[in-house]
């Protein structure tokens, strides 16, 4: 149909092509953008497909790729001021517009798998290496025009060297469908291609996640061998509506937050529940909650519990259950949250039911639960129920039971505290031993130089 612009077959874009991408190519887009979809009007009203197969570097240095330098500015799955409405605007369809970015020698600085102030039905993103500034598994948005619908959002990377790597949109735009994302370097004995990602991120930028009505459940991955900087659950500036789980089986891993990033100016508030899972990888430090500044209103869960995934990493020094930075007051402040639970693995310094530095206060009952049926847990540190210099206006338990140890027999010395670290605690606290934890060191119902209002206890049992 010429009035309304359709395209009635499959749309598909090749940059380079399967055979070239086996030789020297060297393709100069770096200030051009890449559409899948229609410019202005119009749509193809089949499955569109953009394979970026090989660009080479405009400067020939894989390790430099800044501003103008990328091969390619800006790739879209989807359209430029058009929406990709498929199958006449049918909201169950189940055509996608898709990205797959194929070889280590790609750079592309900006990476949608949506359209630029345009909707989409369905969108999946597939790289397996290149070079990025900006990834995106959704669109760039402007209020609104970069929605997704009920097809969701699927993204997937094997290996690259991404600076910022986004689940969701860019601006704004509401994503109605699943959001998938999973990274995992799965390519390396095959390509060889460079894996690191220095800031990534399960939701979006500046695009709000999920509405009242709508809420969204935010699922994120993180397979073996990627190396990152800090890797959130949530976003970095924008709000989400609904719930937020990140697995980690495996990576290198300087910081991981199961909420989101926020800054000074701005919180990123999550409306929903906080599931940080850790069944594998390297990890300096796990916090349950936010970075900078954004609550989360529902409860949060740390669960450490090391599996056997394929995944060589296995190494973590600390565990917050509360947050950074951001303060923690969940709705319901008379809960058990957040919920620490030390499952199986090796905590290589120490463990915290709350949030680190002052401004971290949790407003809420933290649980530090170390130890199950026929599992290994070691805590060669220590174990607080409170926060690390974070205030926490309620009550703390740690419970020590099964065959969890504390400390090593080799000499290092592991402590439990029913209070926090240089912390005041408003509540009681509370401090449970089962008769066959090993503790190699002290056990202090009050804190490490912390404040107690309340009372404390101490419970020598069998369990």
């Amino acid at each position: 149909d010429a009035s309304k612009g359709w395209v009635n077959g499959e749309v598909q874009v090749n940059i380079s092509s399967e055979t070239q991408a086996q030789s020297d190519c060297h393709i100069d887009l770096r200030y051009a953008d890449i559409y899948g979809c229609n410019n202005t009007n119009g749509s193809p009203q089949a499955d569109v497909t953009v394979h970026i197969w090989k660009t080479g570097f405009v400067t020939g240095d894989y390790s430099a790729q800044t501003g103008s330098s990328y091969a390619i500015h800006q790739v879209f799955g989807g359209g430029n001021q058009a929406d990709y409405a498929p199958e006449n605007g049918n909201v169950n369809s189940g055509k996608k517009a898709t990205v797959y970015v194929h070889d280590c020698i790609n750079s592309v600085q900006r990476l949608f798998g949506g359209g630029n102030k345009a909707a989409a039905t369905g969108i999946a993103t597939t790289i397996d290496g290149g070079r990025f500034e900006y990834v995106f598994g959704g669109g760039n948005g402007e209020v609104g025009a970069a929605d997704v619908g009920l097809g969701g959002t699927n993204l997937t990377v094997h290996s690259g060297r991404i600076a910022h790597l986004f689940g969701g949109s860019n601006t704004s735009g509401t994503i109605s469908g699943p959001m998938l994302v999973n990274v995992d370097y799965e390519k390396m004995g095959e390509s060889g291609c460079d894996e690191q990602i220095d800031e990534f991120f399960g939701g979006g930028n500046l695009a709000v996640l999920g509405t009242v009505g709508n809420p969204i459940n935010l699922n994120t991955t993180i397979g073996c061998h990627t190396i990152f900087g800090d890797v959130y659950g949530g976003s970095n500036l924008a709000d989400i509506i609904g719930d937020v789980t990140l697995t980690i089986n495996g990576g290198t891993i300087q910081n991981v937050y199961g909420g989101s990033k926020g800054s000074a100016l701005t919180a990123a508030t999550i409306t929903g529940n906080v599931k940080l899972n850790i069944y594998g990888g390297d990890i300096g430090n796990a916090f349950g909650g936010s970075n900078v500044n954004g609550n989360i209103t529902g409860t949060i869960g740390v669960d450490l519990d090391w599996k056997d995934n394929g995944c060589s990493e296995k190494e973590i020094d600390n565990i917050y259950g509360g947050s950074n930075q951001a303060a923690y007051t969940p709705t319901n402040s008379t809960g058990t949250s957040p919920l620490v639970q030390l499952i199986n693995g090796t905590v290589n310094v120490n463990v915290y039911g709350g949030g680190k530095g002052a401004a971290a206060i949790v407003t809420s009952n933290p649980k530090v639960i170390a130890g199950a049926t026929g599992k290994n847990v070691v805590v060669l540190g220590n174990i607080f129920g409170g926060g690390d210099a974070a205030q926490v206006t309620g009550s703390t338990d740690v419970s020590v039971i099964h065959s969890a140890i504390v400390g090593s027999s080799s000499g290092t010395e592991g402590n439990i505290f029913g209070g926090g670290n240089a912390a005041v605690v408003t509540g009681d606290t509370k401090v449970y031993l089962g008769n066959r934890a090993k503790i190699y060191g002290n056990v202090y119902g009050g804190g490490n130089a912390g404040e107690v209002n309340g009372d404390t206890k101490v419970i020598v049992n069998s369990d």
